[in-house]
């Protein structure tokens, strides 16, 4: 049972970390969510270029850009 409660806590977790994320994404991005290839391509450079260490870097670096 004790498997189970944790499982869920973290599920919640990485269901909360890519709500905030999706959420933090600049809005041309958001805006190719029907275009699952343009989407991710976006995505990807986003990330590519910009490293983050940390998410507090990756939603700080979002609301000042």
């Amino acid at each position: 049972m004790l498997k189970m409660v944790e499982f869920m806590t973290v599920s919640k977790r990485i269901l909360n970390i890519g709500i905030k994320s999706y959420n933090n994404l600049p809005s041309f991005i958001k805006r190719t969510w029907d275009n699952s290839k343009k989407f991710k391509s976006l995505l990807r450079n986003i990330l590519y270029y910009n490293l983050f260490y940390t998410l507090d870097k990756y939603f700080n670096h979002n609301a000042t850009s």
